[in-house]
């Protein structure tokens, strides 16, 4: 399964959104492949999205109203961003949103509750690995959580960290033969196709905001799509083998 998180640039505080200029190469190449995908869309960004032209057959999900963290927001603040992407989403692309995945993989006591109250069907919003000051835990294939579906990404063999291409950057060549088994989800931000701009924060930020940026990024990504693909979004996924996986009868 492929998924593709649209959001804002990283070295942007006010909003910048250079990295969509990547998405209509990103969809071609799909196309061409017959593969279908999830965009997890920051819901700030629908209509300049709208504007790109979003193939019909790719997943739009949610990924908040404005990618802050939710754990740092009050009750009402995070039930404002879950109920105001999915209708946003669904206004702006005429499409049902089944899914979310949390700001920076950041989850909150309760929040599978609220997902199942606002309309949600599933969750991509865990890691099964580590990242100091947003998450430590594992977990062994899906799950349900408060009657939503929770679909953790794993980890790379041998490393806890999240098998996207973040930490696919870092770790290269070595994270060539680190692919975790089937069914697994892949995860990248369009903007890690642009250039690395000068990060100020702790090493492994650093590392992630720089190591092999641009079209270094662009050409990792084309290895492991060709390697992996055709790619899935979840929702096709989930249409072909929830009932075969024995989570639903």
């Amino acid at each position: 399964m492929l998924t593709i998180d649209v959001e804002q640039d990283w070295d942007s505080t006010s909003k910048k959104t250079e990295n969509l200029q990547f998405l209509p190469a990103i969809f071609e190449m799909l196309e061409e492949t017959n593969s279908t995908a999830t965009l997890f869309v920051v819901s700030d960004l629908a209509r300049e999205l709208k504007a790109i032209g979003v193939p019909k057959n790719l997943e739009i999900a949610s990924h908040s109203v404005s990618h802050q963290s939710l754990a740092k927001l009050t009750p009402k603040q995070r039930k404002y961003e879950l109920v105001e992407s999915k209708k946003v989403l669904e206004k702006v692309f005429k499409r049902e949103v089944l899914g979310f995945r949390a700001p920076k993989f950041m989850s909150y006591d309760g929040m599978w509750q609220d997902l199942w109250d606002t309309g949600y069907f599933y969750s991509s919003s865990l890691v099964s690995g580590v990242f100091p000051g947003r998450y430590f835990h594992f977990f062994k294939g899906p799950f349900f959580r408060d009657q939503i579906l929770e679909l953790p990404l794993q980890h790379l063999k041998g490393i806890p960290v999240s098998f996207g291409l973040p930490f696919y950057r870092i770790f290269y060549p070595l994270s060539k033969v680190m692919v975790p088994k089937n069914p697994r989800i892949f995860y990248f931000h369009p903007t890690e196709f642009l250039e690395a701009p000068p990060v100020e924060g702790g090493m492994l930020i650093s590392k992630l905001y720089s190591a092999r940026r641009g079209k270094k990024a662009q050409k990792l990504f084309k290895e492991i799509f060709t390697k992996f693909g055709p790619t899935s979004s979840i929702q096709d996924y989930l249409k072909a083998n929830l009932r075969k996986s024995g989570l639903v009868k």
